[in-house]
């Protein structure tokens, strides 16, 4: 996102783009005869044709609209991380608690480090455990509009950053390779 923000608003359309493309491209809406002057309009910097200058008639199309059903795709889920500890005082170091939290919660709080003259405090921290739901399977077309409604916005960066959003949802599982191709556009490494 940061590298994104200073790349500048040329390399923020390209972007904006370049996830519409890629989102309509695994949607299987490229080839679809109202889709296509949409991304063509894009790509020369017009307005979108209809039916995308009227949402109630976008989604009314695509609904009309017979498409060859794609591969099933679950939502996009983010890399497990290790829970977030803010950095603790000088001295001081985060423990696991002898009695847990709440709702199974692990119950931490701040220990001296060994040999610390640090004054005395107290706080606790609760982590809770599980994963995040996965969604699935989605309607990938169902995203991919909105990618490209999104890369149309006239703020360059938050044309990208939403068009981005949507495409990556677009992909759902599948979405590490997306953001490399949106990070060698955003760098200026992508193929011309």
């Amino acid at each position: 996102m940061h590298a994104l923000d200073a790349a500048g608003p040329e390399v923020q359309r390209s972007v904006a783009l370049c996830a519409a493309r890629r989102a309509c491209d695994a949607a299987g809406l490229t080839e679809v005869g109202w889709v296509a002057p949409a991304l063509t309009a894009l790509a020369q910097g017009h307005p979108l044709p209809a039916p995308f200058d009227d949402d109630d008639q976008m989604w009314e199309t695509l609904r009309s609209t017979l498409l060859v059903p794609g591969p099933t795709v679950l939502g996009a889920m983010p890399p497990e991380r290790p829970p977030y500890f803010p950095p603790p005082p000088a001295g001081w170091t985060w423990v696991p608690a002898a009695e847990p939290g709440d709702d199974g919660a692990t119950r931490y709080e701040l220990d001296r480090l060994p040999g610390s003259r640090a004054p005395m405090m107290s706080a606790s921290l609760l982590v809770y455990p599980g994963a995040p739901e996965v969604r699935g399977p989605i309607s990938q077309p169902h995203f991919a509009l909105p990618a490209v409604l999104a890369a149309a916005e006239p703020d360059p960066l938050k044309a990208a950053l939403d068009a981005v959003w949507h495409a990556l949802h677009t992909h759902g599982e599948y979405y590490p390779e997306f953001l490399k191709e949106i990070w060698a556009v955003c760098s200026g490494r992508a193929r011309k």
